[in-house]
């Protein structure tokens, strides 16, 4: 629908303009005829009857065979004033850029080409042009007009009065001059019409498109939100109890690691337990190393008195899963007081904010070093932790983009009833 406006508005507007063209080029030949007649009388008006000059022979019909008529004229030489090519050409020139002209420019251009001559009356020229508008009864100049025109004015008959132009044929004109505007004014309102009716299609569609979304994404937030959301929470609930079990998990095993040793001690506070011990040590040693001295240590051990032996502690099961190294290694986050808890500790290396490797060198130990986690990624606590990270460590901040964390000398820890206090920082530096 809207390209038939759209076609139907340029159809309008050739046909304007083919009409405008149509009714304006025989008007403007007349123009141009009455415009060369007056020019060759007001320049004879001067002159002797021999010295005169008579006016080129030129169509007044068309437009077309004015100007070819008057070319030709003056090709002859028989364009005694140069009327061709002082006015016609200069005018036509100025007026090649405006196509098509109205008759009103023309007039004006006509004018003010023929007004560049000294002592040129060009009102009367105007007024010649305006009455060879009106119709071809009044294509000539009134009798009054040629009174003031003549050389030797004459005396008017009293008889004779001037021609009339009849109140009838000038609206025929004017009506036949405006019917381009009609047209034009008629082409715009089409096509504004249909311009609203393109915008008030669009408007609705982009409406119904708008809510049709808009249900949609209500729809779907209705039916799959909560849905995820719970699964989410589940999943992070999930997350956070395995990392606590985990955390537990350890703190349990060093418990009892600590408990069992702090028992063992106590089994063998006398001497013939500790010589007791040293002969059962042995037995396990000899049977690592090939199996010798199995015999005769099994048997001292069977001979001492049942009273006297050593009270056995039985440990293997509880970390035959997982044998503990003789130096542990844990991880944990920088603390802020500087005091490490026990309970804190973990032996995964890989967890995320675990900044600190400490390294414990057996149970009974109140001394260990700690060192930055080499496992965990650095950049976390370059651009988060820097201030919370001068609680353990010491080290130079740079302006430069730094991604890792060097560790330059070992710090140290005591062991306290609270935990593991920093007694030194480590020395690390921006990488």
């Amino acid at each position: 629908m809207r390209n038939l406006f759209l076609l139907l508005f340029i159809f309008l507007l050739s046909s304007a303009a083919a009409a405008a063209q149509e009714n304006t080029a025989p008007t403007q030949a007349k123009i141009w005829h009455r415009a060369l007649v007056w020019i060759y009388e007001d320049n004879n008006k001067t002159l002797g009857k021999n010295e005169q000059k008579p006016v080129p022979q030129v169509s007044n019909e068309s437009l077309a065979n004015f100007e070819k008529d008057l070319a030709a004229a003056s090709k002859a030489n028989k364009d005694g004033y140069n009327f061709y090519k002082l006015v016609y050409q200069p005018v036509q020139e100025k007026l090649a850029k405006s196509k098509p002209v109205s008759d009103e420019a023309l007039m004006n251009a006509i004018v003010a080409e023929t007004s560049k001559k000294p002592g040129r009356n060009v009102k009367h020229l105007r007024f010649a042009l305006e009455t060879a508008t009106k119709s071809e009864a009044v294509s000539e100049t009134p009798e009054e007009y040629r009174e003031t025109t003549a050389m030797q004015p004459e005396p008017e008959p009293e008889n004779v009065t001037a021609p009339t132009v009849p109140s009838n044929t000038e609206k025929p004109v004017k009506d036949e001059n405006k019917l381009p505007m009609y047209l034009s004014i008629l082409a715009l309102l089409l096509a504004a019409f249909a311009l609203w009716r393109a915008s008030q299609k669009n408007t609705s569609r982009a409406a119904v498109v708008r809510s049709e979304n808009d249900m949609l994404v209500a729809g779907k937030s209705a039916s799959e939100s909560p849905n995820v959301k719970a699964l989410k929470r589940q999943i992070q609930t999930m997350r956070n109890e395995y990392h606590q079990l985990k955390s537990e998990n350890e703190n349990w095993r060093a418990d009892m690691q600590q408990a069992i040793q702090n028992l063992q001690a106590a089994a063998f506070i006398n001497p013939l337990a500790k010589e007791n011990y040293a002969d059962f040590h042995d037995q396990s040693t000899s049977q690592n190393l090939g199996g010798t001295g199995h015999q005769h240590t099994m048997e001292n051990y069977s001979e001492t008195p049942a009273e006297a032996q050593p009270y056995e502690v039985e440990t293997d099961h509880l970390f035959a899963e997982e044998p503990q190294p003789q130096s542990h290694k844990k991880y944990t986050r920088v603390p802020e007081d500087g005091l490490l808890k026990d309970r804190e500790m973990h032996t995964d290396s890989r967890e995320t904010w675990s900044f600190i490797e400490v390294t414990i060198p057996d149970a009974q130990s109140n001394t260990a070093t700690f060192r930055i986690n080499p496992y965990v990624n650095h950049a976390l606590a370059i651009n988060n932790s820097l201030d919370r990270l001068e609680n353990a460590f010491e080290f130079a901040r740079s302006a430069n983009k730094a991604t890792q964390l060097i560790n330059d000398a070992d710090g140290e820890l005591m062991r306290t009833a609270q935990g593991w206090q920093i007694t030194k920082r480590a020395r690390i530096h921006l990488a």
